[in-house]
């Protein structure tokens, strides 16, 4: 029995082809639609996009879909559902492929098999337009399972690379990724981010290792990984300092950028 079958919490939508999964549920949104728990999901997009404005080519086979929860009051706090969904997906992925141990992620909350990307998370913020104006944050995903791009930055994979069978489907990995975030979400919606940043170090790419930081005014700062904070900030040891990065893309010293 899937999750969707004993939990009353998701509201599956499926389709066959939209703009990007978190359109759907923007619009669903504004037409007074939306609520805790509605998830869209789709086998093609034709405008996906990722972090930092990158388009997120959407062929059919992989995973697109979309997550809406209500947003706490505090930005920064709603924030931190991102390292939530990293550490259930992470959960999930290591579930199917070869090498476990392998699988990992790179701040915030990038998804890595053999340090080359294999999924990505991406976190919007809407208000409902109804009387009590509600806000929700969107959690979009989008998982490579039989493709991935190239011409990227940084070094991409697919699901299909690492796996010992290839009976693995979007939709597998969807029920996977449910079954693992739910109690997560239950746990950090009790004010325990403790737990799931614990979690998220146990799978954390690079700590303790050199990663060069670009930050939003395309300026970069190189140093030593050492973790996260309460707040899901970035520690970078610079010169026996530790800065705290709130915002930024971070990428390996041998891929350049």
């Amino acid at each position: 029995m899937n999750i969707f079958e004993v939990s009353k919490f998701f509201q599956v939508e499926g389709y066959q082809q939209v703009s990007s999964t978190n359109d759907v549920l923007a619009e669903l949104v504004r037409q007074g639609r939306g609520r805790d728990g509605l998830l869209v999901w789709a086998e093609q997009q034709t405008a996906g996009r990722g972090r930092h404005g990158r388009s997120w080519v959407s062929p059919k086979g992989n995973l697109y879909m979309s997550l809406l929860l209500k947003r706490n009051p505090n930005l920064q706090e709603a924030a931190l559902v991102g390292f939530v969904a990293a550490v259930s997906l992470a959960e999930t992925l290591k579930n199917h492929v070869v090498t476990s141990d392998k699988v990992e992620i790179k701040w915030p909350n990038d998804l890595l098999i053999e340090q080359k990307k294999c999924a990505g998370i991406l976190l919007e913020a809407i208000t409902s337009p109804s009387i009590d104006g509600t806000d929700y944050i969107i959690v979009g995903i989008g998982v490579n399972i039989t493709s991935h791009p190239d011409n990227l930055p940084y070094p991409a994979t697919s699901l299909h690379r690492h796996v010992s069978s290839r009976a693995i489907s979007p939709i597998l990995i969807l029920e996977g990724f449910c079954h693992a975030f739910l109690p997560r979400l239950v746990i950090w919606r009790e004010g325990d981010f403790a737990g799931i940043s614990q979690e998220w170090l146990r799978y954390a790419c690079r700590v303790g290792k050199k990663i060069i930081v670009r930050m939003p005014d395309s300026k970069t700062k190189q140093g030593y990984f050492e973790g996260i904070d309460e707040k899901g900030y970035l520690l970078l040891k610079r010169q026996r300092r530790m800065e705290k990065i709130a915002v930024g893309e971070v990428f390996f010293p041998e891929e350049g950028i």
